[in-house]
């Protein structure tokens, strides 16, 4: 059973022929020098032309899931990591990776990133990329970020964040909350919950120093089939986009600030409760684990992954 399984996640809801950018990628996946690992493609409603041309290209070197309705990236990457499992039996660590993102000028990344996990208490260790980390937002750097690595990789301190690129979570990880993304956001703002959903189950999550990874920014199209500038310019707020319920995001996060839980920090949203942690930036109660899992991840009669219209192989 290969240690790792690297989902690249593709989106074909916007229209727009990225075939090529994705042969590109895989082929600099297949290529790597870590060789304890499996590939999938999760794609999301990519044209069934283009998906021949990846078989054609990879065969079974690589698994493909084949999703056929709109649904968030969180779901699509969940359900090829549910069906991968099924499959081969449980990962040690599961790699998500942006369609956009390539390791054309890091041979070595996935290895790297590897040894960083196992190497510390980390629950999830990212990758940087070369634009679109959020280091700007989060951190008040510029956008490359480079200050905060002068002593080495980054740990990301509770209540902060940085962008979903590419990034390994751990079976701890998947265990504890029974599926890896947080599925209840239709856009953006689900990293923020990132820190906590780490310090819950006593571990950390660290930003690589050294893996710099190519990253075209939306090239498959920002949160496409759910358009969270649209949903802005109708007088929304974005960190309150929801998908599979109607609960304001508000009043779930209410649901777990007596645990610690904070939200979207960066904008003030909600501010974590420091008296729920420990000096090592750790949840001290078993209550903020369980929250998580029972909110922030949608129930079956809120969305039901078995129903879903896919094609695995």
């Amino acid at each position: 059973m290969p240690k790792l399984l690297a989902v690249y996640n593709t989106c074909g809801i916007g229209g727009r022929v990225n075939v090529d950018n994705y042969i590109t990628s895989l082929e600099s996946l297949v290529a790597q020098d870590f060789n304890d690992m499996h590939i999938a493609l999760s794609s999301c409603l990519n044209n069934p032309g283009e998906i021949q041309l990846l078989k054609h290209q990879f065969g079974d070197t690589i698994s493909y899931n084949c999703i056929y309705e709109s649904v968030p990236i969180s779901v699509t990457f969940n359900h090829t990591v549910e069906k991968c499992i099924e499959k081969f039996g449980e990962f040690d660590s599961y790699l998500f990776i942006d369609s956009g993102v390539n390791f054309v000028n890091s041979p070595t990344g996935v290895r790297e990133l590897f040894t960083l996990f196992e190497s510390g208490p980390y629950a999830s260790v990212a990758a940087r990329t070369d634009d679109d980390m959020g280091f700007d937002n989060w951190f008040n750097t510029d956008m490359r970020g480079d200050s905060l690595f002068d002593n080495g990789d980054l740990v990301v301190p509770l209540g902060s964040a940085v962008n979903l690129h590419a990034q390994i979570f751990s079976k701890e990880w998947q265990r504890a909350y029974g599926r890896i993304l947080p599925d209840i956001f239709a856009g953006q703002c689900m990293e923020s919950v990132f820190s906590f959903m780490c310090a819950a189950i006593k571990s950390k999550w660290v930003v690589s120093k050294n893996v710099i990874l190519h990253h075209r920014t939306g090239m498959d199209g920002p949160s496409s089939g759910f358009a969270p500038h649209l949903w802005e310019i109708e007088g929304n707020n974005r960190w309150d986009h929801l998908f599979g319920t109607n609960e304001p995001i508000l009043d779930i996060i209410s649901r777990g600030k007596e645990f610690g839980m904070g939200y979207e920090e960066v904008q003030k949203i909600c501010l974590h409760r420091d008296d729920q942690f420990d000096e090592n930036g750790y949840c001290t109660n078993d209550n903020l684990a369980l929250y998580i899992k029972d909110n922030l991840f949608l129930r079956s009669d809120q969305f039901d992954y078995d129903g879903m219209v896919y094609n695995f192989t």
